[in-house]
């Protein structure tokens, strides 16, 4: 007599629900894709650089939403199997929400220190500030992937925390050089109404205490999963 339990068919009101979903999802992302840029400029009031810049922000989230869910969700699973699929897909979502802050803050910073007139023979400023965002983005790319050796055992990358101090330090000096460099501070340009530069330093400062948050946040929630991990370890030794 076989004892097993017999394989478990799906049921036809399971899959249909489930084609049924998908279709929706693929109608709704059919219908938004084309429609969204325009509708993000009229909300703009036209402005095609703004609704550009936050089209391209909501789809940077929506990657990194669908990137974090997965680590979170598989990382522990992985970490039991030895697979290594949730450090390379931790690592790429480190290098497309930290990594590209790093590499567009590299163009604002290469942009004030670059000269005006370079030598005859180099590249243009504009090309020499497009190599700097792929260099700082190539450079997220290599720490986010060998800093990711706790996410095998189910921890948190060091590279999420370690990123978040590297563009607080980097918007902060944005915004110095600009100081330095142009004589335009924060306050002389918010009292000329000088909003193109002000929203930009503002900007920026904004981003410098958001992620100067989320290191300290990322730090203790690290703290709390060393000492959550060091308690079992404990009670497996005492059984």
């Amino acid at each position: 007599m076989n004892d097993r339990p017999a394989a478990s068919t799906p049921r036809p009101a399971a899959v249909l629900f489930i084609l049924i979903t998908v279709l929706l999802d693929m109608l709704s992302f059919g219908i938004i894709i084309p429609v969204l840029p325009k509708l993000v400029e009229e909300f703009l009031s036209g402005d095609t650089a703004k609704a550009a810049m936050i089209y391209g922000l909501m789809g940077t989230a929506c990657i990194a939403t669908g990137f974090l869910f997965f680590v979170e969700k598989r990382k522990r699973q992985h970490a039991k199997q030895g697979s290594q699929g949730a450090r390379v897909v931790d690592a790429l979502a480190v290098t497309t929400v930290t990594g590209m802050l790093i590499a567009t803050l590299g163009i604002l910073i290469a942009n004030r220190l670059l000269p005006e007139t370079l030598p005859a023979g180099m590249p243009g400023r504009g090309n020499l500030e497009r190599y700097a965002f792929w260099f700082m983005w190539l450079l997220a790319m290599t720490h986010a992937f060998w800093r990711t050796a706790p996410v095998a055992h189910g921890g948190l990358s060091p590279a999420w925390r370690e990123q978040c101090w590297a563009i607080a330090m980097m918007a902060v000096t944005a915004v110095l050089l600009n100081w330095i460099t142009t004589g335009d501070h924060l306050l002389r340009t918010l009292r000329a109404a000088y909003w193109p530069v002000a929203g930009l330093d503002l900007a920026m400062l904004v981003t410098a205490a958001i992620a100067l948050f989320s290191a300290r946040t990322l730090k203790q929630r690290d703290s709390a999963l060393a000492r959550a991990a060091e308690v079992t370890r404990e009670e497996i030794a005492r059984a």
